[in-house]
């Protein structure tokens, strides 16, 4: 494969997951840099196996386990060590991971996933429903602090029905339930290592992802070689991929302006054309989400401070405006598919309807489009992300 398309491709699939193919869960703010070819480079071919990737990052991987996961760093080692129940394609939508298959009830209000068969964890038990079962328990409690907690759909219980067969009840319709429990922070964990010492997942691993851990040191240096028995055969392509952790952005652009790096993850909006244009470097603006149901509360009085951030942004270059076709479909789509859901939203963790200027957020080619809400003098198709909190 041509480096600087490895690279590029690395990049897109948010972390040298060229090795792999997951879609982005560890989203980029700006976009990317990578370390261009010095010369023409031969035609794409088919992907060859081995190879190491050298990425940069500026945040502290603060500990191992995917359930407390919070900034880039840490969802980069998540997306590797781990696997989530479904994944998001380059569409943006859902389709398997650890679970084959899944259904829903008419209502929207269960959601039942099926598991593959003879996936085992890296240190050798199979994967169960049970395991399922108690990764969402264990993530729904308050004291787990997981930031997945608000963010993998309104579950209320959850339920096996059998070895390999698991059912989400939720405290309300939700459609978009699969695409939830792709969070970054929703990785499956086996049972008997959350019920005995859930400790030991701040420092080591014990998951079903492409990747095994190497060495860890959270202030310096991360490394993970591949994982002979990963479910997905033939993946992934790439042996090693080493995570350096840096002081600063600076330092990760020195880095990667001196070949130290190969990506640089994520980049500051004010230096991404900068560094961009410096020789033998490539720039890449990834699509962030779909996020929908983003609201902005009155009584937070930021209506005008948020959408200021969204009109900077797109000033910045980050986002295009919409006006286009495709996306104005989307936008009557998801329009359409709301009234038909006789959509009453309410916050997670609130009984009553909240107050809220509303503003949906769609899927489109570019990025996320932005519409509705209460200004309309400027909307924006985004290549960075916009994300309910």
């Amino acid at each position: 494969m041509q480096r600087r398309a490895f690279l590029r491709q690395a990049a897109a699939l948010s972390v040298g997951w060229a090795a792999h193919y997951r879609a982005p869960a560890a989203r980029l703010a700006a976009g990317a840099l990578s370390l261009g070819a010095t010369a023409p480079q031969p035609a794409m071919g088919a992907p060859r196996s081995g190879g190491t990737l050298r990425v940069s990052v500026s945040r502290v991987p603060n500990n191992l386990n995917p359930l407390r996961h919070g900034n880039q760093s840490e969802y980069m080692l998540g997306e590797m060590f781990y696997s989530n129940l479904v994944r998001l394609a380059d569409d943006l939508t859902p389709i398997p991971d650890l679970a084959e298959a899944w259904s829903s009830n008419h209502a929207l209000t269960e959601w039942t996933f099926r598991l593959r068969k003879g996936v085992r964890f890296q240190h050798g038990p199979e994967l169960t429903a049970d395991d399922v079962a108690a990764t969402f328990r264990q993530l729904l409690r308050k004291e787990t602090l997981s930031p997945a907690r608000r963010n993998v759909g309104p579950i209320d219980t959850v339920a096996v029905l059998d070895r390999h067969t698991i059912r989400f009840n939720l405290s309300m319709p939700y459609g978009d339930q699969a695409v939830a429990l792709a969070y970054p922070a929703a990785k499956i964990l086996p049972a008997h290592i959350l019920e005995s010492d859930s400790r030991r997942l701040d420092k080591k691993v014990f998951g079903t992802g492409p990747f095994r851990l190497l060495a860890y040191d959270p202030a310096r240096l991360v490394i993970a070689e591949r994982n002979p028995d990963y479910f997905v055969e033939g993946r992934p392509y790439i042996a090693r991929i080493e995570q350096h952790i840096f002081a600063s952005a600076q330092q990760e652009i020195e880095a990667l302006l001196t070949g130290k790096i190969d990506l640089m993850l994520e980049v500051p909006p004010a230096d991404f054309n900068r560094v961009s244009s410096a020789p033998n470097i490539e720039g890449i603006r990834i699509r962030s989400g779909r996020f929908l149901d983003l609201q902005i509360h009155r009584v937070l009085g930021l209506v005008g401070q948020v959408r200021g951030a969204v009109l900077h942004l797109g000033d910045l270059g980050l986002g295009v405006a919409p006006g286009n076709p495709v996306m104005a479909q989307r936008s009557a789509a998801l329009a359409s598919n709301q009234t038909r859901l006789g959509d009453q939203r309410q916050d997670p963790v609130s009984p009553a309807p909240v107050p809220a200027i509303r503003v949906d957020a769609v899927r489109s080619a570019q990025g996320v489009a932005v519409a509705g809400g209460r200004s309309t003098e400027k909307r924006w198709s985004f290549c960075c992300p916009i994300a309910r909190s």
